[in-house]
């Protein structure tokens, strides 16, 4: 069983697309207009620690805003998922460093990861797996894994939020040049529809542009554990452009 088969056709990969771009929009309008951050609407400030379900992945690293469907299969994670439709709140999503590892305890998984909602659970037509579609939130840092049973969970620490000045030039030639890159990277991509490519040219908050890219990016986990645990804006968008090149 594997809990994070997240295979799609280009087709299905330009639904999330558009689906993480309105719901970032969504939010976005938010924040501008009761000031309110994710953070925030959880009930935390940035740096603080709590108590997070753990749900892994196998082979894929989920980013803040980001949406990633996931076939659960394994045990201890159908009993997060029974718990979380039961009670609410939130999931923290951590990579494991082997995928071929069943039962991962705390040495298995890289140690950063993304603090998800559970947006949709839907039971599967022909196997005993549900098909689940989570969305990133913030990041985090694990501290230590403090329960194996009914199902994983850790104590985490939140990453800050990005720190920036939107007017920094540096930053600015950096997001364009990651715009530009990632549109002529989508365009190579077999069957996509067209407006693909517009899609990531709508994005203008450059933290949310690395998030987006960073998702789809054909690269190895371990290589985006390394973006999502910068700190430093400029440094995690000059690796992202690297990547890209």
């Amino acid at each position: 069983m594997h809990d994070n088969s997240n295979t799609q056709s280009p087709n299905k990969s330009f639904e999330y697309l558009a689906m993480e771009l309105e719901l970032q929009a969504a939010t976005s309008g938010r924040r501008k207009d009761d000031g309110e951050s994710d953070g925030d609407a959880e009930g935390l400030g940035q740096g603080d620690q709590e108590l997070l379900p753990v749900l892994p992945l196998r082979n894929a690293v989920l980013f803040p805003t980001a949406l990633m469907p996931i076939v659960v299969g394994r045990p201890k994670t159908v009993r997060l998922l029974k718990h979380i439709e039961a009670t609410g709140g939130m999931v923290g999503v951590l990579a494991q460093k082997e995928k071929e590892i069943e039962e991962p305890l705390e040495g298995d998984f890289h140690r950063f990861g993304t603090a998800a909602r559970v947006l949709k659970v839907m039971k599967g037509e022909f196997d005993d797996n549900f098909h689940v579609i989570v969305q990133g939130v913030r990041r985090f840092e694990m501290l230590d894994l403090v329960q194996e049973e009914p199902f994983l969970a850790a104590n985490v620490r939140t990453i800050p939020d990005f720190d920036y000045d939107p007017e920094d030039p540096e930053l600015e030639a950096l997001s364009r040049s990651i715009k530009e890159t990632g549109q002529d990277l989508i365009t190579l991509i077999p069957d996509l529809p067209d407006g693909a490519g517009e899609l990531i040219s709508q994005i203008d908050d450059p933290a949310r542009l690395l998030y987006l890219v960073m998702a789809h990016l054909g690269v190895p986990v371990d290589e985006k554990i390394e973006i999502l645990k910068e700190e430093d804006l400029q440094d995690a968008l000059s690796e992202t452009l690297r990547q890209l090149s």
